[in-house]
């Protein structure tokens, strides 16, 4: 009933900023009229706001978890770290350590598998690197987008497909073209703060609380039931 009533507080689709943006931005041949985006919401928008809401809200951040618990599990040293600083500052500062293991897991297990954007441009965009060799993709082609190629790119991470946090530790900061878990632009994750904040302080309880040691050999990680973001 809350997020109901949330979203039908908003007088109009141009009353939630990022959706009026969004609808704003779009080529003038799939372009909204003034008129629309000034529009009550409807039921069915609506309810696809408060589905992707509750979703999105609950699912990666608890697997970003679980698999931030299994890495430090499998990484015993990295698993002391982030104990020994817990216990040292006894729940009243954020743990440094388990914020670098939770994005070190984002950036090796990044469960979003990319995504899918089709050119609405008529000309066409033309994709590359400053300077390197150019693509052009025509209006109505689809362009797919991998998080987990950029996340791995030996050219930025030394030794990528190891777990090792204090890749981000000190000054080291990597842009949303390196390290692509959350993306960028317009579509990049609104929550994210939201999510790495709920991230440690799931973990910061199961650590503060339980002695958790692995009972057996851990599952591989699993990307069968991955989504492809919108």
């Amino acid at each position: 009933g809350e997020w109901l009533r949330a979203v039908q507080a908003f007088g109009s689709r141009g009353s939630i900023p990022a959706w009026r943006r969004y609808l704003e931005r779009r080529t003038p041949q799939f372009r909204w009229a003034p008129s629309a985006i000034d529009e009550p919401i409807s039921p069915e928008e609506t309810a696809e706001l408060i589905i992707g809401l509750l979703f999105a809200a609950h699912k990666n951040p608890a697997i970003g978890a679980a698999q931030t618990l299994l890495l430090l599990l499998e990484h015993p040293q990295e698993h002391r770290k982030v104990v020994a600083e817990l216990s040292a500052n006894g729940g009243t500062s954020p743990s440094l350590a388990l914020r670098r293991s939770i994005q070190e897991t984002l950036r090796l297990t990044a469960h979003v598998l990319g995504a899918i954007r089709r050119v609405v441009a008529p000309d066409g965009v033309a994709l590359g690197p400053a300077g390197g060799r150019r693509f052009h993709v025509p209006c109505g082609y689809y362009v797919a987008v991998s998080h987990s190629l950029p996340n791995r790119n030996t050219g930025v991470f030394e030794d990528p497909i190891e777990f090792r946090p204090d890749r981000f530790e000190g000054e080291q900061v990597f842009d949303d073209y390196q390290f692509t878990t959350f993306s960028h632009g317009i579509h990049k994750c609104p929550g994210r703060a939201y999510a790495m904040a709920l991230m440690e302080s799931l973990l910061s309880q199961v650590f503060r609380r339980f002695d958790v040691a692995p009972g057996g050999k851990l599952p591989l990680i699993d990307f069968t039931r991955a989504t492809l973001a919108q």
